[in-house]
């Protein structure tokens, strides 16, 4: 568990090791587990966790995939968790590129697909406590494929989880924000909305306080 805190608030993040002990290799490691040491673990986790401005979960393993005997674990994920990042399952055959879900206990199960192959990473962002996320794969940007946006506000409202973001901001919101990475110089950054140009997005100030 690593708390990083900011001016602003906290922020949390809860490691979920359900690897076998002692290791084992193919077909039998398809599965986590959830020891009942682990188990304790991470129900203490989870009570620090709540004065948090967001937690968030990441494993190996996706849920389906971890044995809980007699153990609740998407439950307690439920209780703090905004997202869980987990991978395991490599997008096989390419047949599930956006492997994404939100749990019936309230929080979104994101999974990304490999770096090791297929050089799949993800980046986070956490704006006004909304979050926002965008996954790239690094070896396939040819030119064409920069720059990586990330639309932060107004957040995608496909994500959107009221129970664990400060929704009722949106509609106080006075800026569109964007973040924008190329391996060549950003000249400008152009918006448009619908099709309509609206104007030119201007580099945001260390700790803007733009809502």
């Amino acid at each position: 568990m690593i708390n990083h805190r900011k001016s602003f608030g906290m922020y949390t993040f809860i490691a979920v090791d359900a690897c076998m002990t002692p290791g084992i290799k193919r077909p039998h490691n398809f599965f986590g587990l959830i020891t009942a040491d682990l188990a304790k673990s991470l129900q203490s986790f989870s009570l620090k966790a709540f004065d948090s401005n967001q937690t968030f979960w990441f494993s190996h393993y996706p849920t389906s995939t971890i044995i809980s005997p007699g153990y609740d674990l998407r439950s307690l994920i439920g209780k703090t968790a905004h997202s869980y990042f987990c991978g395991h399952l490599h997008n096989p055959l390419n047949l599930m590129p956006n492997m994404y879900t939100v749990q019936p206990q309230g929080f979104l199960e994101l999974e990304l697909a490999d770096w090791r192959g297929g050089r799949f990473f993800r980046i986070v962002a956490v704006d006004n406590d909304l979050v926002s996320f965008v996954d790239a794969q690094m070896h396939k940007r040819d030119s064409d494929d920069w720059p990586l946006v990330l639309i932060t506000n107004p957040k995608d409202a496909g994500f959107l989880l009221p129970s664990k973001e400060p929704t009722e901001r949106i509609l106080k919101s006075t800026h569109i924000r964007i973040l924008a990475w190329s391996r060549y110089l950003i000249q400008r950054v152009s918006v448009s909305i619908d099709g309509a140009f609206v104007g030119n997005a201007r580099p945001a100030k260390r700790h803007d306080a733009s809502i």
